[in-house]
């Protein structure tokens, strides 16, 4: 409950951290972790991303989360995903930032001349030395603009379902190492059995979460081979 939000984004390469942008109301910084080193600038912003007094907002938390825990050793806290918010305030599971964003109405503009742009680089551009400058850019707008969802985000859920939206995140971040990143899905029996993610139709509509079985995986070669 309460807290100050910030915005929380990680480029990666080949599973490596190379980029981490954080924006807050009053500006937005970039991190270059190749030539700062990873687990210096994990080490420096730990209390930020342990901390349960700042709300991290983060679209795509598997991915972050996982990367952060793998070169930092960051366990975070305070977390919100920004997919799990769409998904209470639209029923889509994975938008991407952009589509979120359009949701949202923040004007994307820039954001598409530099994805346009970004996309006619190489699939490594993260991993390239000296950063060039569009990427640097790109990388701060991305988090820029995800700050400016973030504080739209009271205005489209009840304080409850906020509370909601966090405790499902909390679950999320915690299952995420544990589960090497995999989505944990359920179906909604209220919705046809819809796909679901199952930290937050476990918070929000526990008597509707279908999780299914756990499959048993069986082995009858034995028995086919005595019949050969």
């Amino acid at each position: 409950e309460g807290g100050t939000m910030v915005s929380l984004d990680c480029k990666i390469f080949s599973q490596g951290l190379e980029v981490l942008q954080v924006a807050t109301d009053e500006g937005t910084y970039v991190f270059d972790c190749r030539a700062l080193g990873k687990a210096r600038v994990c080490e420096v912003l730990g209390p930020l991303l342990s901390s349960k007094d700042h709300i991290k907002v983060i679209h795509d938390l598997h991915e972050n989360a996982s990367v952060l825990d793998a070169f930092g050793e960051v366990t975070l806290c305070g977390v919100l995903d920004m997919q799990l918010v769409a998904e209470q305030l639209w029923g889509d599971m994975f938008l991407r930032l952009d589509e979120v964003l359009e949701k949202f109405e923040i004007p994307l503009f820039s954001l598409k001349q530099k994805t346009r742009a970004r996309r006619e680089e190489d699939k490594d551009m993260w991993a390239r030395r000296p950063l060039q400058r569009t990427f640097i850019e790109t990388a701060a707008l991305h988090v820029h603009l995800l700050q400016a969802a973030a504080s739209d985000i009271p205005v489209h859920v009840t304080q409850e379902d906020f509370n909601c939206l966090l405790a499902a995140s909390k679950v999320r971040a915690e299952k995420i190492v544990v589960n090497n990143s995999a989505h944990t899905i359920c179906f909604n029996t209220s919705d046809g059995f819809a796909m679901a993610s199952a930290e937050l139709l476990k918070v929000t509509q526990p008597n509707n979460c279908f999780a299914g079985e756990k499959p048993v995986v069986e082995n009858d070669v034995e028995d086919i081979l005595r019949l050969l």
